[in-house]
């Protein structure tokens, strides 16, 4: 008995590290791009950490949440933050993130778990595949830097246009429903929008989508959380590992 307990002990220490570790890579690429609080942690919590998928994405929301708190600080005073473009986006996302965190929640008691969560988990690999097509897209539809910086600096100080307002709450509410639903699709949707269409560059981009996941992420775990749809052991360990994961990057 007293050799499984030890044994029992050494597994439980192991997986701890493990999940530390897996935080701190994860918060060293949300530091350093500003992607990564969905993109990577949900292939952690379903596929290593064995997470069902709802309750992966509610884990993965306050995850982002706590781990992009830092972040944002550091772009605010770095003054990298679109803070009008930002809170247009908001508008249109935090409408779409409450209604697919309740929409899924609801759809999980009404209906069976494994059947939801196969779909679920279905859903989530499609949004990785798109935004890694979109970051790829992104690099051949950004030719002219120069004329690009011309346009970033004449967009500081002129008002925002009806149709810059239109892209920003358009994309925001699909983007909050993607978060709200998976809980990807922040960064690496959020960033090629503002670089494409919001007159960003890279470090503005990232700065913003950094503060807009934050406000989306809490907002869509909590819902979640009072679901009880959070594994609040796991979302403890990986912050262990991720936020001097996250100040390092």
């Amino acid at each position: 008995i007293g050799l499984f307990g030890v044994h029992m002990m050494d597994t439980s220490l192991l997986l701890c590290g493990r999940d530390i570790l897996a935080g701190g890579i994860i918060g060293v690429a949300i530091g350093l791009t500003g992607i990564g609080g969905g993109a990577l942690i949900q292939p952690t919590l379903v596929y290593i950490l064995g997470l069902p998928p709802v309750e992966a994405v509610g884990t993965g929301l306050l995850y982002a949440t706590i781990t992009k708190m830092g972040g944002v600080f550091g772009h605010y005073r770095q003054k990298t933050i679109r803070m009008r473009r930002t809170l247009l986006f908001l508008a249109g996302s935090v409408p779409g993130v409450l209604a697919a965190a309740e929409l899924i929640n609801y759809l999980n008691k009404q209906f069976d778990p494994a059947l939801i969560n196969w779909y679920l988990q279905g859903a989530i690999g499609a949004v990785l595949m798109g935004t890694s097509l979109l970051i790829i897209a992104q690099s051949f539809l950004i030719r002219d830097q120069a004329a690009q910086q011309e346009q970033i600096a004449a967009s500081r100080t002129a008002p925002v246009g009806l149709r810059t307002m239109v892209k920003a709450v358009s994309a925001g509410l699909l983007v909050g429903f993607l978060v709200g639903a998976t809980s990807v699709g922040g960064g690496v949707v959020i960033i090629p929008v503002f670089l494409l269409f919001l007159d960003a560059d890279t470090r503005q981009a990232v700065g913003s989508s950094i503060a807009i996941s934050l406000v989306l992420s809490g907002m869509g775990g909590m819902v979640y959380l009072l679901h009880g749809n959070v594994a609040l052991r796991a979302l403890l360990l990986l912050c262990l590992g991720s936020l001097p994961g996250v100040y390092l990057g």
